[in-house]
């Protein structure tokens, strides 16, 4: 028997799993992660080891400094979002 896998569109465009070697692939050119201003959810989850869910949790609230709408696209201000992680002791 075999069994078909399907992997989700942005595993193919995270080529390490590694924090701070996590690379996205662009068309034209690759920018590690750590060096991009902001992520979208799915490179948080990758990059700080949270689930996508939690980190929607934690943007929802309108007075969130860390988050940025781009239209309906939810981006995350990496170095805020750091710094908010710095200093709690849970999520």
């Amino acid at each position: 028997m075999i069994i078909a896998i399907t992997v989700p569109a942005l595993t193919t465009q995270l080529l390490d799993c590694y924090r701070g070697e996590l690379m996205y692939k662009s068309e034209r050119y690759y920018v590690p992660i750590h060096e991009k201003a902001n992520l979208t959810l799915d490179e948080a989850a990758a990059y700080f080891n949270i689930g996508r869910d939690k980190i929607r949790k934690l943007t929802d609230d309108p007075d969130c400094q860390y988050v940025l709408f781009v239209g309906e696209k939810r981006l995350i201000k990496r170095r805020m979002f750091e710094k908010f992680l710095e200093g709690m002791y849970s999520i």
